[in-house]
């Protein structure tokens, strides 16, 4: 029986869990990441009381039932030197600068002593999200030897790293990502160790955590497979959906208007482009012309309408790392989807369903056919759909999440 489908019965205690990660489970969250860590969050609610942490607070409202606690950074007297220069924020910034994956060092006053301290002596469950909170496993486990110490991977970082060493255009940057690259992957394969369960989000970073040293990884999908809209496609509308807060979202579309768009227009002219999702810094806002059938929505809340009437779905990734959960979402909602490499890396089947193309022509003509031949990449996209439904379902997730993060309560 998946423990999912099992309760707590009688006098049993409730677990204490602790999530710590880059945001708290909110109710509408802003990125895809951070819908896996509310997914995460609903799960646990289940079997015990869920206190997360984070940075700081979020925009949006928290999930109900967690408690959400934002670390203080500690404070310096007033007119003193350190607080007219505000060393420590600078100190912590600039070893980012060298180690983009560093944990959050202004936590450790709390961690040590306080609020922090007593949080993670009570857990039963500390549950870690993104390499930066992972990396404060070893410290959680000295203070905590009992708990369960999870850490999900979102991504292997550095082989992101290592793609920007070899994307980059000058001798000097190309060494310090190289340096990066080298500094993480130590890194990543020293805190393995001190986990007792190892995360990640799809088959192909299990693979790199295996060559890293992982005895053994766990595959949790995300539960994206919920989209039940019927496809009612509109004309030849092409959809980009990401959040445009992360320059590599930026960078895809900008190469897309840029180096594929017009081309792409031309064969077909009453092709229209949509750009949906946050844009709080207006960077993707430019690029939008009714010239050149170029619209851009900001944040939307519900994204169904949308997959439901777009012709094609694209996802024109140059750099990334991890699985993209806008491929994933798209093959769910049995939109046709155009790709590159980046985009499809780690989504389960892509290659039998999607096109994937990187260089600029190769991805106008994936773009083209898949617009000019609707009945077939139709046809192409509804296989697809029901095979990602089933792999990327929520009982499927609800399942893994029980087994991994709280085997405890099910005894072999």
């Amino acid at each position: 029986m998946c423990p999912a489908d099992m309760s707590l019965e009688g006098n049993v205690a409730l677990s204490h869990i602790v999530m710590m990660g880059g945001g708290l489970p909110q109710v509408d969250p802003p990125s895809a990441g951070m819908r896996y860590v509310r997914d995460v969050a609903r799960v646990h609610r289940r079997w015990g009381q869920v206190v997360a942490v984070a940075p700081s607070d979020p925009l949006g409202k928290v999930l109900e039932d967690v408690r959400g606690v934002v670390p203080p950074r500690r404070e310096h007297p007033a007119g003193s030197i350190l607080d007219r220069a505000e060393l420590p924020g600078r100190f912590e910034n600039a070893i980012r600068c060298l180690d983009p994956a560093a944990p959050p060092m202004h936590w450790l006053p709390w961690l040590l002593d306080g609020e922090g301290r007593r949080l993670i002596e009570q857990a039963d469950v500390i549950d870690l999200e993104w390499l930066e909170f992972i990396r404060l496993a070893p410290i959680l486990k000295r203070m905590n030897p009992h708990a369960r110490v999870v850490g999900t991977f979102h991504d292997v970082m550095s082989q992101l790293f290592s793609r920007r060493a070899d994307e980059t255009s000058t001798s000097a940057a190309r060494l310090r990502w190289k340096a990066i690259t080298a500094w993480t992957r130590m890194q990543e394969r020293a805190v393995l160790r001190h986990l007792d369960a190892v995360v990640t989000l799809n088959e192909k970073d299990s693979d790199l955590l295996r060559e890293l040293g992982a005895a053994d990884v766990e595959v949790i999908c995300p539960p994206l497979g919920i989209n039940e809209t019927a496809r009612e496609p509109e004309g030849h509308e092409v959809l980009v959906v990401g959040y445009y807060r992360r320059d590599v979202n930026v960078e895809g579309a900008q190469w897309l208007v840029e180096q594929v768009w017009p081309a792409v227009r031309a064969a077909v002219p009453d092709a229209t482009l949509t750009l949906a999702g946050g844009d709080p810094d207006d960077r993707v806002s430019a690029l939008a012309s009714s010239e050149n059938g170029i619209s851009v929505t900001g944040w939307v809340d519900d994204l169904d309408p949308l997959y439901a009437r777009a012709a094609v779905v694209v996802v024109p990734l140059l750099m990334g790392s991890g699985v993209k959960f806008k491929t994933i979402e798209a093959m769910c909602a049995g939109v046709p989807v155009v790709s590159t490499t980046i985009g499809a890396e780690g989504v389960h089947r892509f290659q039998d369903f999607g096109l994937v193309a990187d260089d600029p022509d190769d991805f106008v003509n994936a773009l083209i056919e898949t617009l000019t031949d609707g009945d077939r990449s139709e046809k192409r996209a509804a296989e697809g759909r029901v095979i990602s439904l089933d792999h990327y379902s929520w009982d499927s997730f609800e399942c893994k999440v029980a087994s991994v993060f709280h085997p405890q309560r099910f005894p072999e």
